[in-house]
Order: structure tokens, then C-alpha cells, then sequence
């Protein structure tokens, strides 16, 4: 997963949503704001949007409103990543290093917690 603009980030969000889902949509603003307020200096996380939607369409609106990268809709990788990292619902916000290693899985309760401060958390809280 990690390509070159991806290296380019302390932090890499894997953000497993949907438009159905009233936690999800209520959650992405604050992600949105999280995204552009660590970012402004200089690019500390990217985050891939992993799109649990049936129907393109809704997908294609519901992404519009993320300033963030995407999986294509219904991508092979999807089910894959979801396995991977125990997603068991959504909202979901797994945060990995670059490298693929884990920081935590619990991406959302930071964000929501600690707005900015996250980051700060995830250095932190991750044992090198």
C-alpha cells in the first residue's frame, strides 16, 4: 500500500464508511476538519476512503465531500483490508505508519477525543 505520495505521511487512515450510515456521516465533518487542520503546514496523515456503499452513485456523493483519496467503488481490496484490520462496523478508522504497521485501530475514538491532538497521541502511544 505504501506508494510514494503515501510515504510522504507520518500516517496513513484507512476510513471504512458509507452514505447509509448516519454515525458515518455524522462522523466525516469532524474527520474533514481533523484532515485539513494536521495537514496545513505540512502533510502529516492520508486518508484512503474504503467505501462499504452498494450504490455508485451514492458513493460518488458521499466521497464528493472528502477532500482525502478513495478505493474504487466495490474494489476487489475492500473486503480484504476490512479483513485484515477487524473492521466489524462502521465508522471505522484504522491509522498505519507508511509502512503498513499498525498505530491503532481506534482512529475514530481519537479523532473524536482529541481533535488535532491525535497525532500527538499516535506518536506517542506507537512503541518503535
Amino acid at each position: 500500500m505504501s506508494s510514494n505520495f503515501l510515504t510522504k505521511s507520518k500516517y496513513i487512515g484507512l476510513y471504512f464508511s458509507a452514505h447509509w450510515c448516519p454515525p458515518c456521516r455524522a462522523f466525516t465533518p469532524n474527520l474533514v476538519k481533523f484532515y485539513n487542520e494536521v495537514n496545513i503546514k505540512n502533510k502529516q496523515i492520508e486518508i484512503i476512503f474504503v467505501s462499504c456503499d452498494k450504490e455508485e452513485k451514492k458513493f460518488k456523493e458521499y466521497f464528493a465531500s472528502m477532500p482525502w483519496l478513495t478505493l474504487p467503488f466495490q474494489d476487489e481490496r475492500i473486503g480484504t483490508l476490512a479483513d485484515a484490520y477487524e473492521c466489524q462496523g462502521i465508522p471505522y478508522l484504522v491509522i498505519l505508519k507508511p509502512d503498513g504497521t499498525l498505530v491503532t485501530n481506534k482512529g475514530r475514538e481519537d479523532v473524536t477525543n482529541s481533535g488535532s491532538g491525535a497525532i500527538k497521541k499516535w506518536e506517542h502511544d506507537f512503541i518503535y
